[in-house]
């Protein structure tokens, strides 16, 4: 998948919706555990970081998805492997970091 030019613009907003949408699938409904939500924030933000795709995949279900934008979802780690291999050549200097969480 090609990253669309707006993409630096998106990408908070994108990586953070995907987050919480990880978040809620990881608490299989149950009330979120704090100190759980920061080690996967932790985890997740290190994953994006780390110019390894395989790491950011680990981070969903075998058969999780995520949407950017107006393309197809990526379905299964293999998928979302792909995706995050076309952020990390797009943006081999990206670097995420984790400030805060909070339960809502």
């Amino acid at each position: 998948m090609k990253i669309p030019r707006l993409f630096p613009i998106l990408s908070v907003p994108l990586l953070s919706v995907a987050f919480l949408l990880a978040i809620g699938s990881a608490s299989g409904g149950d009330q979120l555990d704090l100190p759980k939500m920061n080690d996967f924030a932790l985890s997740y933000t290190s994953a994006w970081s780390s110019q390894d795709p395989a790491r950011v995949a680990a981070h969903y279900a075998e058969n999780g998805s995520l949407r950017i934008n107006e393309n197809e979802p990526s379905v299964g780690r293999d998928q979302l492997e792909a995706t995050a291999t076309s952020f990390m050549t797009e943006l081999p200097d990206m670097m995420l970091t984790t400030e805060s969480t909070r339960s809502c």
